[in-house]
């Protein structure tokens, strides 16, 4: 398997370390990798947020639903739209 240099042969310098230019390219690469993996990361993390609300939801005993209304409010009329026209 033959591996690319991350510099150009007429840029490359023998100077024993990382010079800035390299510094740059592997930065490079990293943001890359990071913009291509965020999706999947934040992907992953919802599915497992999901899960969690799917298993406490199945262990909660049947007929235990809560209704999210406001304190001192009444429960809207559906009459009027559930009729036929």
């Amino acid at each position: 398997m033959t591996v690319l240099p991350l510099l150009p042969a007429g840029r490359r310098r023998d100077r024993g370390g990382m010079n800035t230019q390299t510094v740059l390219d592997w930065f490079t690469v990293l943001l890359v990798l990071a913009l291509l993996a965020a999706p999947a990361l934040a992907g992953h993390r919802q599915e497992r947020r999901i899960d969690r609300q799917l298993a406490r939801a199945a262990r909660r005993p049947a007929g235990s639903a809560r209704v999210h209304l406001l304190a001192g409010r009444r429960a809207p009329d559906r009459s009027a739209h559930s009729r036929a026209a």
